[in-house]
């Protein structure tokens, strides 16, 4: 993606042939895509990318990663494209803790408490993640799933627990540790969306929230082989963290 303002406030962003054209405050989003390029596409990285950038050029962290909702609270994975947060969370939800955001989760501090709140009700999974949630089908491509009522949860929810999950070629069974304070910061940073990285106010913002959810969310690390990640055992690692 490349990013860039003009001189009368407004941010230009461009991926994939799409181009996109963003208010100065934020309240306005504008795109064009090139003929022949599937609309979808364009809808995805505005729903994933763009949004969440503009979120935070309105006042709200988002950072990247996927939330579901357990009887314990909202839980969060953080990591890399690939890593399997997509594929955990399907997982989840067919043991009944339904989706709350999927890619793009936002992070709100309230007194002493650190929230957040739900996203679309669908979710882009690949063909092994499509079957946890019964959607058997030919494709071999990743595709966008439109998820059903008792699959997707709306509203705002205070986080339980953060799950940074990292494949690690030093071990062999999945392992949950304690992440510390100034870990989790600074993963919560690496994953967060920001706009303009010229606005200094934005930044002492973003610094302040991020480091308010780290200090107040209870946040661990999530190892496992490298690879495909199996569901099963990094579900089961999470289940038993949580109780």
């Amino acid at each position: 993606m490349s990013a860039g303002q003009r001189d009368d406030g407004w941010y230009l962003l461009h991926s994939q042939e799409t181009d996109f054209a963003v208010a100065p405050g934020g309240e306005q989003i504008y795109f064009h895509t090139s003929a022949g390029h599937p609309v979808e596409v364009s809808r995805q990285f505005l729903l994933n990318q763009v949004i969440p950038m503009v979120m935070n050029l309105r006042g709200t962290e988002v950072i990247h990663a996927s939330s579901v909702l357990t009887p314990h609270g909202a839980i969060v994975f953080v990591g890399n494209g690939g890593y399997g947060k997509s594929t955990l969370a399907a997982s989840l939800i067919r043991e009944q803790s339904p989706l709350l955001s999927d890619d793009a989760v936002p992070l709100v501090v309230r007194g002493q408490q650190a929230w957040t709140s739900s996203g679309p009700p669908e979710m882009g999974l690949w063909p092994r993640a499509r079957r946890l949630l019964n959607r058997n089908d030919d494709s071999p491509n990743k595709l966008l799933v439109p998820l059903r009522a008792c699959e997707h949860q709306e509203g705002e929810f205070p986080l339980a627990r953060i799950y940074f999950l990292q494949p690690s070629d030093r071990v062999r069974n999945v392992a949950v540790k304690p992440a510390s304070g100034p870990e989790a910061f600074a993963e919560l940073v690496r994953a967060s969306h920001r706009l303009d990285l010229t606005d200094r106010r934005m930044l002492e913002r973003q610094v302040n929230t991020l480091h308010q959810v780290a200090s107040l969310v209870s946040a661990r690390t999530l190892e496992y082989p490298v690879g495909v990640p199996d569901p099963d055992p990094l579900r089961t690692a999470v289940l038993s963290d949580l109780t």
